[in-house]
């Protein structure tokens, strides 16, 4: 079992219940760095959670949580055929046809999200680990595939803005 750290920037107070495949973990540092980064209107929130990760493989920094972008590293370190890679792309495609953030999209997303995940979860991995490139630069991050290995989800704290609105957290808040 390991905790682990997710940022977030949400339009409403939103406490997550379940996180969908893809989403990234790391440190406390990280999670403060990935709100500084966002720098969209909203409420900044960290998650702690713990995961048991029992398969994982290590990739580069994914550096997003897109559904192409982890079949493009799968894709170059071999994990999966150039077919898989083109049938998995052309299925993402489809998916996520609608980029307007309609209902539907949201929906498309989870749906790519969850196709990259099934065909993960059928090579045995339930996580991708990566050392960060961006944030908490060094610290090793988890990508979770299979959501299942997450067992408590706990709204750690609400982190306010700075005054400038810069996206820069502001002093921690609970």
């Amino acid at each position: 079992m390991q905790t682990l750290y997710h940022g977030t920037i949400s339009p409403r107070a939103n406490h997550i219940k379940d996180f969908w495949p893809l989403t990234h973990f790391g440190t406390q540092q990280a999670a403060l760095d990935t709100i500084a980064r966002k720098g969209t209107p909203g409420i900044p929130e960290i998650y702690e959670v713990t995961v048991d990760v029992k398969s994982s493989i290590t990739l580069p920094d994914i550096g997003s949580p897109r559904p192409l972008a982890m079949i493009n590293q799968l894709r170059d370190a071999s994990l999966i055929t150039p077919d898989h890679h083109a049938s998995l792309r052309t299925g993402i495609g489809a998916l996520e046809k609608d980029s307007t953030g309609h209902p539907e999209y949201k929906q498309g997303r989870l749906a790519a999200r969850r196709l990259v995940a099934e065909a993960l979860c059928l090579l045995g991995v339930d996580a991708v680990r990566y050392e960060n490139k961006v944030e908490h630069m060094g610290s090793v991050s988890v990508c979770v595939i299979d959501t299942s290995i997450i067992s408590s989800i706990m709204l750690l704290r609400s982190v306010p803005r700075s005054p400038d609105r810069t996206g820069t957290p502001g002093p921690t808040g609970t």
